[in-house]
């Protein structure tokens, strides 16, 4: 499921003439559609956190709670890591978020994984504090894992576990309306271009944040029905 950037790019165009504000030129238009894109995106953790934390178990914060984890799951990878030394393993460079880190032992032979547990991910000072005691130092039937600077890195103890699977949240794509210049006027080029990886839901408030971006300020309402004409106009093109 995506937001096709082309027909984002079109509708603020719309608008933008429709208010006589003139016209985003393709870098402009990417740029802003990269900031909404961040904004969005970190939008939905915050809000996760605010509804998570609403005391009592209402039926609207639960709902709220399971929207957004929709709207994340998207954006969820695993990322397995073999043959470890000492325990450590680099993240891709789209990381986010780590959600959880599960070690296993693989069969040398067979490659086969076997003796799957969920490590706790502790901070660094954490973690100084279990391994200086035999009581609490970690064991491979009770690891845990430490994360590097910005999640770039995990760290699973004890040293001896050869490969981990990381659950990990990752940024999302940078949104480019790719086009190129046919007689001095910019025409899209699917080729080229790299379409937003939200939910359709999302269609109105991004074209909102990018006309806010430009200047241009919009009654919500207004943008929700161009938001149903350019989805209708999607959707005829995915059929074609």
């Amino acid at each position: 499921m995506a937001i096709h950037v082309n027909t984002v790019y079109q509708t603020v165009q719309a608008l933008a003439n429709k208010e006589q504000r003139g016209y985003l030129t393709p870098q402009e238009f990417n740029r802003f559609a990269h900031l909404a894109t961040r904004e969005i995106f970190e939008q939905y953790f915050y809000d996760l956190n605010q509804f998570k934390r609403t005391p009592g178990n209402s039926t609207e914060s639960s709902d709220m709670v399971d929207l957004l984890e929709t709207k994340i799951t998207v954006f969820r990878q695993d990322f397995d890591a073999f043959n470890l030394v000492n325990a450590q393993t680099a993240m891709p460079a789209d990381v986010y978020r780590v959600e959880q880190v599960i070690a296993q032992d693989i069969d040398p032979t067979t490659g086969a994984a076997s003796n799957r547990r969920v490590c706790d991910i502790v901070t660094q000072k954490d973690a100084n504090k279990l391994l200086g005691s035999p009581l609490t130092t970690p064991t491979l039937s009770n690891p845990i894992a430490v994360l590097g600077p910005r999640n770039s890195s995990v760290i699973a103890l004890p040293s001896t576990i050869n490969a981990m699977i990381v659950a990990y949240v990752k940024k999302p794509d940078k949104p480019e309306f790719g086009y190129i210049v046919v007689n001095k006027k910019p025409v899209y080029d699917d080729s080229r271009s790299t379409h937003f990886e939200f939910h359709d839901s999302e269609f109105p408030e991004l074209v909102y944040r990018i006309l806010s971006y430009a200047g241009i300020n919009l009654k919500r309402a207004d943008i929700e029905q161009a938001g149903q004409v350019g989805q209708a106009k999607q959707i005829q093109q995915e059929k074609i």
